[in-house]
């Protein structure tokens, strides 16, 4: 009978899982411990601090804790289905089973009444959880991938001493060194205070970018690896550097004078946005192509990893700095086309053979139609749950609602599967991508835009930061899932 050690003494990358995951749990302990000393011991009451700081120490202690469970649960994972070969696609059914989970709890937390005074650290928890739902999602879909590829493909980016099981290996590898890097990165924040803001700033950019790069030349020096590795990683986090700078640059820039007309206040936000999601959208483009060009799809997903490298630190930063967050969203789109990637590896190994789809078939378009109408109708769906619960409406009410929704969905899908084939569910799947990532790139610089020009965060602008965009790039990472495990039912 197994124990469970034996989850982490399997191999020295497991190992380091365990220890990472105990060294958090113990950061977060003595963390949570000097806070209530320092606080309650002065007979400081914890309801007067202001509210960004009391964001920011519970920000810190979620982050310690989540991490450690992140590793922890990412080991058992990795010990449970990544192994063997032949277990690997199976994961998928844990991944369904995170991000529904996510979903149902962002959901009830929604319904949750919370004094006024609570709500900041309420939004707080809502986005750490989801950074961590998407650390895990990216690093099980490049280890499925590293077990898709092909050995042509291996040997001809990595070398041909590469083993797929170091491919597999490295990205749980490559997130428990960067979750490692970024709560240090936290926690070291004390000891800047006394630079200038200037200073601190510069000190962070560092932190952030250059720290994952030097982390991954270690692991490459020391790990049987290629430097292609060590260039996509650099490619996503100098992406990541460059996307905050220059989205926030756009975001905040202020064209009009003091003499103006009320068109120009009305059309130079929405210049603003455009232009900074045109940009935005251009990265994904250049990263995609450049990361195929070295690693493959695989790289794509390590290149995510890049961009999430310190996901721990900036979430914390931000809380006073207001930083853009779309390296995000990017980061989500990348991973959700890796995604698409496995489901034309999966489709090919199920009926043997090379699979062609025509783009001008009837099904195609059918399945971007849909795509499409089903992404905005879900977006518009979560927003009126918003709504209604800010309207005090029951909650009863509210529920019964998205179970109807839910049922009514699995309904339709159970009566459409026999009409189901592999072009419709292609197309479908590449839809949900493109106009996703459009949605969320676009709607994430639209919050920017106002809470930075206004120089304030509504409740409009949280709720939509919080909920609407990482629901609805959930909801789309779901589906993706469920069309992969839909395959084999419809052969």
């Amino acid at each position: 009978m197994k124990s469970f050690l034996d989850y982490f003494l399997i191999d020295n990358t497991s190992l380091f899982m365990g220890i990472s995951s105990c060294f958090l749990f113990i950061l977060g302990l003595i963390n949570t411990f000097v806070l209530i000393y320092k606080r309650y011991n002065k007979n400081k009451d914890l309801s007067k601090i202001k509210d960004s700081d009391r964001e920011y120490k519970s920000s810190q202690l979620i982050n310690l804790f989540l991490g450690s469970i992140t590793l922890l649960f990412l080991g058992v994972i990795k010990y449970d289905y990544f192994l063997s070969l032949d277990d690997t696609l199976n994961s998928l059914w844990i991944l369904f089973a995170i991000i529904l989970m996510n979903i149902v709890f962002k959901t009830c937390l929604i319904f949750a009444k919370i004094k006024e005074k609570y709500t900041p650290i309420k939004n707080t928890f809502l986005r750490l959880v989801d950074n961590f739902v998407m650390a895990i999602t990216i690093t099980l879909g490049s280890s499925i991938i590293a077990s898709q590829i092909p050995i042509v493909e291996i040997s001809k980016f990595f070398g041909t001493d590469v083993l797929r099981f170091d491919l597999i290996n490295l990205p749980f590898l490559l997130i428990t060194s960067f979750i490692i890097s970024s709560s240090i990165s936290l926690l070291l924040q004390s000891f800047f205070i006394k630079f200038s803001d200037d200073t601190r700033t510069n000190i962070n950019d560092f932190l952030n970018t250059i720290i994952p790069i030097l982390i991954t030349l270690i692991i490459t020096i020391f790990y049987p690896l290629s430097y292609n590795m060590l260039m996509v990683i650099s490619i996503g986090a100098l992406s990541k550097y460059i996307l905050e700078k220059v989205s926030t640059f756009i975001n905040n820039r202020k064209l009009l004078g003091k003499k103006t007309t009320p068109i120009l206040k009305v059309l130079y936000p929405i210049s603003n946005i455009l232009f900074s999601s045109f940009f935005d959208i251009a990265v994904i483009t250049i990263l995609v192509f450049s990361c195929l060009n070295y690693a493959g799809f695989y790289g794509i997903t390590i290149t995510s990893l890049g961009l999430i490298s310190s996901f721990i630190l900036t979430s914390n930063i931000n809380i006073y700095e207001h930083k853009s967050e779309v390296y995000k969203y990017i980061a989500k789109t990348i991973n959700n086309i890796a995604l698409f990637y496995i489901f034309f590896e999966t489709l090919e190994f199920i009926y043997k053979t090379q699979i062609n789809i025509n783009i001008f078939s009837d099904n195609v378009i059918i399945g971007l139609f849909t795509s499409i109408v089903f992404t905005i109708f879900n977006t518009l769906k979560i927003i009126n749950l918003i709504k209604y619960v800010n309207m005090q409406t029951s909650r009863i009410y509210i529920a019964i609602r998205t179970l109807l929704y839910i049922i009514l969905f699995t309904a339709c899908i159970s009566y459409l599967l026999p009409y189901i084939n592999y072009e419709l569910l292609g197309s479908l799947v590449l839809g949900l991508i493109l106009i996703t990532s459009f949605i969320s790139v676009l709607l994430n610089n639209a919050i920017e835009v106002y809470s930075l020009q206004n120089n304030k965060d509504t409740v409009v602008c949280t709720t939509l930061k919080n909920s609407v965009l990482p629901l609805t790039n959930q909801i789309t990472t779901i589906l993706i899932i469920i069309t992969i495990l839909l395959l084999p039912i419809i052969k």
